[in-house]
């Protein structure tokens, strides 16, 4: 229940802030990304399963995208691989910020991506970025790259 709870007020908050770029306060963009990662990384780490984060470089704004799709990589690896271990890590350098999501679950098997990754695909393809989805049975990766 706690977990529900943690998510709609996120959602909120999201809504919130999704509001605010609209308006004059745009221009200094939402809470940096990785704040924003600790943050889901911490709500959702523990029990049956181990969430890692490492960050590298130094991030020049937010990515909105970068945060959508550790959100779609965490949500399959949680619900869906029966995962016990997960990594997230985000690297920023001069042309824009890479990120990979890493678990050791058991892959997707012969199954079809769904409409998550499908939307993720179309989001990071207008932000002019790349994904790449590798998945076996050891586990799967989510690599997306954002230029800047």
């Amino acid at each position: 229940m706690s977990s529900a709870r943690w998510s709609a007020n996120r959602a909120l908050d999201e809504v919130r802030a999704s509001v605010r770029t609209l308006g004059p306060e745009a221009e200094s963009g939402p809470a940096g990304l990785d704040r924003a990662l600790a943050d889901l990384v911490h709500h959702l780490d523990g029990g049956e399963r181990r969430i890692s984060l490492e960050v590298t470089g130094t991030e020049r704004r937010p990515l909105l995208v970068l945060y959508r799709a550790v959100q779609e990589g965490l949500t399959n690896a949680c619900r869906h691989s029966g995962a016990t271990e997960i990594g997230v890590a985000v690297a920023y350098d001069e042309d824009g910020a890479r990120l990979e999501v890493t678990d050791n679950g058991a892959g997707f098997g012969g199954a079809e991506e769904g409409f998550g990754l499908a939307g993720l695909r179309e989001r990071v393809r207008l932000a002019g970025g790349t994904v790449d989805i590798r998945s076996s049975a050891d586990g799967t990766v989510l690599s997306v790259g954002v230029p800047w």
